[in-house]
C-alpha cells in the first residue's frame, strides 16, 4: 500500500482513468484492426501507466504495462494481426492490472498469484493458480467480477453501492463557475436595490396615509356646512386608506420575504465563492518538485557540486500562480547556479564548503505568500551590472554613478539585460529576469533582491494567495471609478499645492524625506478631458502613493471612495492585456469597475515626457506658475531663483539661450526671464525665436540686462520682449510685480 496520502490519492485517480481508456480504446480496436488513433492512445496509455508504476514501485503492473506495450509495437511495426486469443490476453491483463492498482491504494490482496497469473498471459497458455487454491483454476471472472455483466440478482448487501469518491474536473470549467459566482454577486446585489425600492414604497404609503388623515381632519369643518358632501368624501378616504393599508401589508409580507431570500442568498454567494476559490488551491510541491532533477542535470554541466533544498512545498496557492511562476522559478534557478554558485575549487579557496546551496522555500503570512529563492554564491556583480547597462544605453554615465543599491539589481530585469558574454544553453541569452518580471507583474506581486557580494543572493517574491478576489482601494476620477490594489498602496495623503515643485521638468513632492514625482490619474489613463470645476477653488487634493519594485509616483485622484474585497473578473481574451488594467470587478454598489495594475502606473509614469505630465498633474488653478529663467552668470542665476521661488513660483533653469528654447519645448512655461548677453543664442535672439513660435505669441518674457541704454531698451523691447529691466537698479521687488502684472 502507497504510504503518502496524497500521492496515493493522485495515483488512483491517474490509473482509474488510464484503465477506463485501455478498455475503450481496445473495445475500439477489436472492433477495427486498423484503427490507427485507438492502436496510438493504447500504446501511449500503456507507456504512461509503466512510468507511473515504476516510479511508486509496482513490477507486476510494470511488467504487464510493458507487455501491452510490446504487443501493439508488434501491430504498428510489424504489421502483426491481432487474435481473438491476443485481444483476451490483454482484457485479462487490464483486470490484473486494476486489482494491483487496488492493492496498492486499499492494502486488500488480490485473491490470486500474481507472479503466476502475469506469466500466464504473457505466454498465453494454462490457467493461473490463486493463493487460496493452488489446484483450481481462476476465470477472468474471478480476477475481476466488476468488469463483467451483473446477471444475477442482488441478495442484500453482497455487491456493494457504487460510489464515485473523486472526479477530475477541466480547469476551465472551475473559471466558468469563477465567472458565475461574479453573476451571482451581481443578481445579490440587484435583489438588495429591489429590496431598497419596497422599503421605499411602503415608506411612500405611510406618508400617503397620513396625507389622506390630514385631508380628513381639514374636511371637518364642512361637515355642518355639507354633511352630504362630507360624507360621500369621508367614505372616498376610507376606502383609500383600507387600500393603503392592505398594500401595506402585502409590501411588508413581500419586504419580509425578499429580506430572507437575500440573506439566504448572501451565504449560497460566500459559500460557492469559498468553495470555487478552495477549489483552485493547490500545493506548491506541484511545481517545486520539478526542479531537483533540473538542478542536478545544469549543476553536472557547469560542473558544479550543488545541494538543493525545498521547503514549504505543502503552501497552497491559487492554480493561477502555479502556472505562471513555474517557467520565472525554473530561470532563476537555472541563474543561480550559473551566474550564483561558485566552482567546487573556487568556493574552497572562499573558504566555503565544495558544494553550494541552493534553497527554495515558501511561506504563508495575511493571505499572502512569499516564495524565497536564496543562495550561498557570490552575490550579484554590481560593476558588471553597471557596465553592462552603460554599454546596452539602459542609463548615462552621469546616472550610473548615483544609483543605489537597489536600483542597480533593477536593473537586471531590464528587457534583453545579460552579464554573460558567453551565449550558451543555461544563460547569456537576454532572457529570463524579463520574464520573471512580466509574470510576477501579471500575478500582481513583488520581488526584491537582498545580495551581499561573495556571500549570497536572495530573491523574495510576494504574491497574493488567491486571485480569485482581491482587496481594493476605489477611486473616482471624473465619471469613472477605478480600484486600486491595496497592497501597492504606501499612503493615501492630502497634497497642499504649496507642497508641489518642479524636479526634471516634473511636479514633485517630498513624502518620507524622498522626492516623488505627482501625476493626475487622469493623463496616465489617457481619459478624455474631465472638469475640474469641483476644484478650481481647492488647494489641497487627494493622492494615492504607489509603490513596486522601488518605485514610487503619487496619482491624483478626485475623491477617495473606500476599501473593499472584490471578486477579480478576468478580462476577455481581445483586452487581455490592456495597458494599465488587470481586470475587472462588480462593487458592492452593483457598479461595473475596472482594477488598475501598478505595476503598469509606475511604468507609464516613467515613461511620459515631462510636458505630458506638467500638462494635467494638477489642476490649472492648483499649479504653481512655471518660469524659465535663462542666465549665464551662476551666481545671478541661483539668487534670481530664490527671490522667483521665495515669491511663490516654479523655476526651470537655463545656462544659456540655446538651453533655454529647449526648455522651453518640452515644459509648459507661463513667462521667461532672461538675461541678454549669452553665449550660443543671446536673450534677444531667443527672444525673437519665441516670437516666431504661434504657440509662443503671448508668452510674457522679460528681459534683465547689464545693458541700460535707450537703444538698447528699444532693442528688448521691439525683439518682442514684454517688460526690459536693468541689473544696475535692480530692484527685486520690480520684478515680481512686473511678473504678477504679466501673469
Amino acid at each position: 500500500m502507497i504510504d503518502d496520502p496524497e500521492l496515493r490519492s493522485i495515483f488512483k485517480i491517474e490509473f482509474e482513468e488510464n484503465i477506463q481508456t485501455l478498455n475503450n480504446e481496445l473495445l475500439k480496436l477489436e472492433s477495427d484492426v486498423f484503427n490507427t488513433d485507438a492502436l496510438t492512445k493504447l500504446m501511449r496509455t500503456a507507456h504512461s501507466m509503466k512510468g507511473g508504476a515504476r516510479m511508486i514501485g509496482l513490477p507486476d503492473v510494470v511488467t504487464l504495462a510493458h507487455f501491452f506495450e510490446d504487443m501493439l509495437g508488434a501491430v504498428k511495426k510489424e504489421g502483426v494481426e491481432l487474435k481473438r486469443h491476443d485481444f483476451d490476453r490483454m482484457y485479462k491483463a487490464i483486470d490484473i492490472i486494476k486489482s494491483l492498482v487496488n492493492e496498492a491504494v486499499t492494502g486488500e490482496a488480490p485473491n490470486f498469484v500474481a507472479a503466476s497469473v502475469i506469466d500466464q498471459i504473457i505466454n498465453g497458455s494454462g490457467e493461473p493458480k490463486t493463493n487460496d487454491e493452488p489446484d483450481s483454476v481462476i476465470r477472468q471472472s474471478e480476477i475481476a467480477a466488476d468488469s463483467q455483466p451483473v446477471t444475477q440478482e442482488l441478495q442484500g448487501d453482497i455487491i456493494p453501492a457504487f460510489s464515485i469518491d473523486t472526479i477530475r474536473v477541466a480547469s476551465t470549467k472551475l473559471d466558468t463557475l469563477m465567472d458565475l459566482s461574479g453573476e451571482l454577486t451581481v443578481s445579490k446585489i440587484q435583489l438588495a436595490l429591489r429590496l431598497g425600492k419596497i422599503n421605499d414604497l411602503s415608506l411612500l404609503l405611510e406618508d400617503s396615509t397620513r396625507e389622506l388623515n390630514s385631508i380628513e381632519t381639514a374636511l371637518l369643518p364642512q361637515r355642518s356646512e355639507n354633511p352630504g358632501l362630507f360624507s360621500e368624501v369621508g367614505l372616498i378616504i376610507n376606502r383609500l386608506k383600507n387600500r393603503f393599508d392592505s398594500a401595506s401589508v402585502e409590501i411588508g409580507n413581500l419586504s419580509d420575504g425578499i429580506s430572507e431570500d437575500n440573506s439566504r442568498l448572501n451565504f449560497v454567494a460566500y459559500e460557492f465563492e469559498e468553495v470555487i476559490k478552495n477549489l483552485r488551491m493547490l500545493k506548491l510541491s506541484n511545481i517545486f518538485n520539478l526542479y531537483p532533477r533540473m538542478v542536478r542535470d545544469i549543476s553536472n554541466e557547469l560542473g558544479k557540486e550543488v545541494n538543493f533544498i525545498i521547503e514549504g512545498g505543502d503552501i497552497t496557492a491559487d492554480k493561477k500562480i502555479l502556472e505562471e511562476m513555474r517557467d520565472p522559478l525554473m530561470h532563476m534557478i537555472r541563474n543561480s547556479i550559473d551566474h550564483g554558485i561558485e566552482l567546487p575549487d573556487e568556493r574552497e579557496q572562499q573558504g566555503k564548503p565544495r558544494a553550494g546551496t541552493i534553497k527554495l522555500s515558501a511561506n504563508h503570512f495575511a493571505g499572502h505568500i512569499t516564495i524565497t529563492l536564496e543562495d550561498d554564491g557570490k552575490g550579484l556583480n554590481e560593476k558588471s551590472i553597471i557596465e553592462t547597462a552603460l554599454r546596452k544605453k539602459l542609463i548615462d554615465e552621469e546616472a550610473s554613478k548615483n544609483l543605489t543599491h537597489k536600483q542597480i539589481h533593477k536593473l537586471i530585469f531590464t528587457p534583453g539585460f545579460s552579464t554573460s558574454k558567453i551565449i550558451t544553453d543555461v544563460s547569456g541569452r537576454g532572457v529570463g529576469m524579463e520574464v520573471v518580471q512580466a509574470n510576477i507583474d501579471k500575478l500582481k506581486g513583488k520581488i526584491n533582491i537582498e545580495s551581499e557580494t561573495k556571500k549570497s543572493t536572495r530573491f523574495i517574491i510576494e504574491l497574493p494567495l488567491t486571485l480569485a478576489t482581491l482587496r481594493v482601494m476605489t477611486a473616482s476620477v471624473g465619471n469613472h471609478i477605478f480600484a486600486i490594489p491595496v497592497d501597492f498602496i504606501v499612503s493615501v495623503i492630502i497634497v497642499d499645492v504649496a507642497e508641489i515643485f518642479s524636479m526634471e521638468a516634473r511636479d514633485t513632492i517630498v513624502f518620507r524625506d524622498e522626492p516623488i514625482t505627482i501625476v493626475n490619474l487622469k493623463t496616465v489613463l489617457e481619459l478624455e478631458d474631465i472638469s475640474d470645476s469641483t476644484m478650481k477653488n481647492v488647494t489641497t487634493f487627494q493622492c494615492i502613493i504607489l509603490s513596486s519594485m522601488g518605485e514610487k509616483a503619487g496619482f491624483i485622484v478626485d475623491s477617495l471612495i473606500d476599501e473593499q474585497e472584490v471578486l477579480v473578473k478576468p478580462l476577455g481574451f481581445m483586452l487581455k492585456r490592456v495597458k494599465n488594467v488587470s481586470g475587472s470587478t462588480i462593487l458592492v454598489s452593483g457598479d461595473v469597475c475596472m482594477i488598475l495594475n501598478p505595476n503598469d502606473l509606475l511604468k507609464t509614469v516613467k515613461s511620459l515626457s515631462a510636458s505630458e505630465i506638467l500638462e494635467t498633474s494638477t489642476p490649472e488653478s492648483l499649479r504653481k506658475k512655471r518660469i524659465l529663467l535663462v542666465e549665464d552668470s551662476i551666481t545671478t542665476r541661483t539668487q534670481e531663483k530664490r527671490i522667483l521661488e521665495s515669491a511663490g513660483y516654479d523655476v526651470v533653469v537655463a545656462v544659456d539661450g540655446l538651453d533655454g528654447y529647449q526648455k522651453l519645448l518640452i515644459n509648459e512655461i507661463d513667462a521667461v526671464v532672461s538675461d541678454v548677453e549669452m553665449p550660443n543664442l543671446d536673450g534677444l535672439s531667443l527672444t525673437e525665436k519665441i516670437r516666431a513660435e504661434k504657440k509662443y505669441l503671448s508668452l510674457p518674457v522679460v528681459l534683465v540686462t547689464s545693458l541700460s541704454s535707450e537703444e538698447q531698451k528699444k532693442r528688448g523691447l521691439e525683439s518682442g520682449a514684454n517688460a526690459y529691466l536693468t541689473k544696475s537698479g535692480f530692484d527685486q521687488k520690480i520684478l515680481i510685480e512686473t511678473l504678477d502684472r504679466l501673469l
